[in-house]
């Protein structure tokens, strides 16, 4: 799946959003929630939030817009 770096970013700061209201809410009223559920809402929205981070969609498409750029500088130079 091909998302743009904006929409990565802005789902990363999405999650982090999520994660500190539900902090900042918890203490404030005192949730009475299943702590080993909710720790494993927060892992999943990590790694989600780390895998978004870290995917690269560049280095699928680099030799393809390497060929696509030096064809152009080509093309600019003659």
């Amino acid at each position: 799946m091909k998302l743009a770096r904006k929409t990565k970013l802005t789902i990363i700061v999405v999650i982090a959003g999520i994660l500190i209201l539900y902090g900042i809410l918890d203490r404030i009223f005192s949730f009475n929630l299943n702590p080993k559920k909710v720790n494993d809402v927060g892992m999943v929205l990590m790694i989600v939030a780390f895998v978004l981070l870290f995917s690269d969609n560049k280095r699928k498409n680099y030799s393809s817009t390497d060929e696509t750029n030096s064809d152009k500088d080509k093309e600019n130079h003659t």
